[in-house]
């Protein structure tokens, strides 16, 4: 059998302050990075014959600079969830957002916020 992939979307929420740094968000001016402070979550379900597996990518965003992601795995037959975590720290310029992992390296993402949802790199996520 293939290999079956849904997106479940959560409800949106309302937008938090960011840095004090001036600039444009997606197509809006204001304060660089206001709409990305948050909770943002990205929910995948995938089919294995019978059996499904979840995978939740959940990105905390502080108005300090702080931030978490969260990667939630749970495979329905084994009945548990295997959950990873990874503090960082963020900074926008532009549309670009640098993660600086703790201990683990940099990413940097090309980043808007359009209706409600959070694009890291194309990919979206839904505010919680």
């Amino acid at each position: 059998m293939g290999l079956v992939v849904l997106l479940m979307l959560t409800a949106c929420g309302p937008v938090g302050t960011g840095p004090s740094r001036t600039g444009t968000i997606g197509g809006t001016s204001g304060t660089q990075g206001q709409s990305l402070v948050g909770t943002w979550r990205r929910t995948l379900v995938f089919q294995h014959g019978n059996d499904f597996t979840t995978s939740e990518t959940t990105w905390l965003f502080g108005p300090d600079g702080s931030c978490e992601r969260r990667v939630a795995t749970t495979t329905l037959s084994a009945g548990f969830t295997d959950t990873t975590s990874s503090t960082c720290r963020w900074s926008v310029a532009g549309t670009v957002v640098t993660i600086q992992f703790d201990g683990a390296g940099s990413a940097q993402f090309s980043w808007s916020v359009q209706s409600g949802t959070l694009l890291l790199n194309g990919v979206p996520f839904q505010r919680v």
